[in-house]
């Protein structure tokens, strides 16, 4: 998981290769640990974005087929153009979701940047509005779990989807000031 996150580090600074070469290491370090299955799943989450981000679509999907659907999931296949699929995603991880937005809520925070995400490219309005209202005002800035996320550029995002240009304006120049410390290039 250590060598993951140094993966999702170089990919949010931008160094695709190194993202792409930690992978492959996370397999050989599992084999050598004797949880090759566990390294296999840590490793293709670490690279799905790589590969959705150098526009590998029959990588991507081969990645996606290979790992449990979760947030990372939705959010890649919205970016794969698959809205039917994605909306449907959306309406069983989102909207039917158990408890959503109570204390009882099952949801993880990382799914649920990148659920809003894929909500916002594929237009699915009650997704938006569910996801920004739980977390708004939320003193979460990033996520590197499923990928490295920036929640405000995401609730920026989605407010200005729903045309609260006021609102997303605020968001995004939070983003901007939590990027620019941190050096992420989103």
């Amino acid at each position: 998981l250590a060598m993951q996150q140094e993966g999702f580090q170089k990919l949010m600074d931008g160094r695709l290769e190194e993202t792409a070469a930690i992978a492959r290491q996370i397999m050989v370090r599992g084999e050598e640990l004797g949880i090759p299955e566990y390294a296999r799943l840590v490793a293709l989450q670490a690279s799905v974005d790589y590969h959705l981000f150098l526009g590998d679509r029959t990588e991507t999907l081969r990645v996606l087929d290979l790992t449990p659907p979760v947030g990372q999931s939705v959010h890649s296949h919205a970016h794969l153009g698959e809205e039917a699929e994605v909306k449907e995603m959306l309406e069983q991880f989102v909207v039917a979701r158990p408890a959503f937005g109570t204390a009882d809520d099952r949801g993880a925070v990382a799914s649920d940047i990148n659920c809003l995400e894929a909500a916002v490219l594929v237009g699915h309005r009650k997704a938006v509005e569910m996801l920004l209202t739980k977390y708004a005002g939320s003193n979460i800035k990033i996520t590197m779990r499923f990928g490295a996320k920036c929640l405000p550029l995401h609730l920026g995002a989605a407010a200005a989807f729903l045309g609260r240009r006021d609102e997303a304006r605020k968001y995004y120049q939070e983003a901007i000031k939590v990027c620019t410390e941190m050096r992420f290039r989103p």
